[in-house]
């Protein structure tokens, strides 16, 4: 079983009447993502519903604890996919000491007996979302988590309060920034997308022009982003505010663009970092300790139940206490098991994320990407891909050759011509072709 991603969200400390209230309001959305899975009968403890994947069954189950300080709720809900392999939700919902907790994990197992590689590729549960929100105070170590939509950061002071969140060492989420390219980003969805796919994992803030140069300022610019560059920025260690340890990486729009010739580079983009920063959640989000406190209290009050109903020297009760005792011993080695498996099986990932991350710092930063547009032309061929439109031109970005042969003469592409003005501050080429192949927006190149 891979775990795939972790997710915990936190409270403050609630009065009550404020605990009761959100108790029943988050208890109630648990009913509701179930029944949407398929499950009918909330009441039961157990049993199977019909999957949304055709044909397909799933299963569930459902525990209730409750202590004279606080309660425990757990649900485990496992579900086939379409090609056979097996997806596991487990959620735990906490009300203890005034403290409301909700931790939930997603996991996987391939298809039957092999061995062979698999590549999962989880989406944020809608869970998540609903959940998010109900309240405004979600936190984790010690840091408000964002709602799940873009963040927008326009002008110089703007700027300057994000790099003072980037550079606090007390931030515990990562922060991915979307640029800009002549007021909009590369691709329309992007931001609303990537919100959707991170909540509860990062925050994505959208920048516009001056607070692109404004970030660059600050930073410098190896830690820059801007000219519809997304880039993502992990928490700073503890010891440390030096933007020179602030740990990225970049995507600028020459690349991202370069592999969207078939027009789904923007689905392609989001799902490969939706599914790093998961693996890197399922590294780092711990169970919270109030699941183990809740149990360990609940098995305690049953013991002492059993003792004022029998003699306290009888032989029940000492094995009463002894299966107690070592039930209680054998949850913690499989917690810490199962702690361990979890870093274990998302290790893969994170480490394919970091020799992304190093490939990216020897020499796919954003000074040479973007230097590629600075100059005039780097060969006698140059392409590029349109963004979107302006009322009298395209928006257009230098990308890589697009690898298709059915260009076709485009003298007559005003916008399009006026782009490549735009952008290079020339018109004198020999030859101006559209690709016939490309989709999700025009591809040109242009013969100098």
């Amino acid at each position: 079983m891979l775990t795939l991603a972790a997710y915990r969200l936190e409270t403050q400390q609630l009065t009550e009447k404020e605990l009761e209230s959100s108790w029943l309001v988050l208890t109630n959305a648990i009913d509701v993502w179930l029944a949407g899975k398929g499950v009918e009968k909330l009441a039961v403890d157990s049993g199977i519903f019909t999957s949304k994947t055709p044909g397909a069954t799933g299963t569930f189950e459902r525990t209730n604890i409750s202590i004279e300080s606080g309660s425990l709720i757990e649900v485990s809900l496992i579900e086939p996919t379409m090609d056979g392999h097996t997806f596991r939700t487990n959620l735990a919902l906490t009300k203890l000491d005034g403290v409301i907790v909700f931790y939930l994990t997603l996991s996987a197992s391939n298809a039957g007996d092999m061995v062979a590689p698999t590549s999962f590729y989880p989406r944020c549960p809608s869970l998540i979302r609903d959940v998010l929100k109900l309240r405004s105070d979600w936190h984790f170590g010690g840091n408000n988590i964002p709602p799940a939509k873009e963040i927008l950061s326009a002008g110089k002071e703007s700027a300057e309060k994000l790099v003072e969140y980037l550079l606090s060492n007390t931030r515990s989420l990562p922060v991915t920034i979307v640029s800009e390219l002549d007021g909009e980003p590369i691709w329309p969805q992007l931001t609303e997308k990537l919100s959707h796919d991170l909540a509860g994992l990062s925050s994505v803030v959208r920048i516009d022009a001056d607070a692109s140069w404004a970030l660059s300022n600050l930073l410098g610019k190896p830690q820059s982003c801007y000219l519809g560059a997304v880039r993502i920025y992990w928490p700073l260690r503890a010891d440390t505010q030096d933007p020179l340890e602030l740990r990225s990486k970049i995507w600028t729009a020459e690349r991202l663009l370069s592999n969207d010739t078939d027009g789904k580079g923007l689905s392609r983009f989001t799902t490969s970092l939706r599914r790093q920063v998961m693996s890197i959640a399922a590294l780092s989000v711990d169970a919270p300790l109030q699941i183990r406190k809740i149990k360990r209290e609940h098995s305690h009050a049953r013991l002492a139940q059993l003792e004022a109903k029998a003699d306290a020297n009888s032989e029940e009760l000492e094995l009463a206490r002894l299966y107690i005792e070592e039930n209680e011993t054998l949850k913690d080695d499989l917690e810490s098991a199962k702690k361990e498996i979890a870093k274990q099986s998302a290790r893969a990932d994170a480490a394919e994320y970091a020799i992304e991350v190093l490939k990216s710092a020897e020499g796919d930063g954003l000074d040479d990407a973007v230097g590629v547009t600075e100059k005039v032309y780097i060969n006698e061929v140059s392409f590029y891909k349109k963004t979107h439109s302006k009322p009298s031109y395209d928006v257009l970005v230098r990308i890589s050759d697009c690898g298709h042969n059915s260009w076709q003469t485009a003298n007559k592409a005003d916008k399009a011509t006026k782009g490549i003005e735009r952008l290079e501050g020339r018109l004198d080429w020999k030859g101006l072709y559209h690709c016939g192949s490309c989709q999700g927006g025009g591809v040109w190149k242009v013969i100098w």
